[in-house]
């Protein structure tokens, strides 16, 4: 589904759907545990809503940073 979504936002690389895009597949990752991962699609989603001026939504994936950070933390692993 998400190599899909990626395959049609293509083309389009200022579209504000990039930012629920990476929102989904940071969510995804999450599931997987794959927290690295999952901060790698955050931090392309934030910076995407940073530059469509999309506050809410940036403010949205920083929880979810959040939230991968902490997971990251007490599962042992150290970001680098």
């Amino acid at each position: 589904m998400l190599d899909s979504a990626r395959v049609l936002l293509g083309p389009y690389p200022e579209s504000d759907h990039w930012v629920d895009f990476y929102a989904a597949e940071s969510l995804y990752f999450n599931t997987k545990k794959d927290w690295k991962a999952a901060l790698v699609s955050l931090e392309k989603g934030i910076a995407s809503a940073a530059r469509l001026h999309k506050a809410y939504e940036k403010q949205r994936l920083q929880l979810q940073q959040y939230y991968a950070l902490h997971n990251l933390a007490i599962t042992g692993r150290h970001c680098r």
